[in-house]
């Protein structure tokens, strides 16, 4: 689920950043740590999301038994 999640965002994302190219030119040189910040604040939510998707699959799982 997290690769699928990961690969997912990063491909959204590099759309994203193709679209809305003038960033450099509002932002200068902040624009490289701006975009890898929003990178990974996204990644650290699709990372989360999937530890609580397992967390919910296994409880689940264990009530079966």
């Amino acid at each position: 689920m997290h690769p699928f999640g990961w690969f997912a965002l990063s491909y959204f994302f590099s759309i994203y950043i193709d679209i809305f190219t003038n960033f450099s030119i509002i932002y200068g040189s902040l624009t490289t740590v701006i975009l890898i910040m929003m990178w990974l604040y996204a990644i650290i939510y699709v990372i989360l999301l999937g530890a609580e998707i397992n967390v919910i699959i296994n409880n689940k799982k264990n009530k079966k038994i």
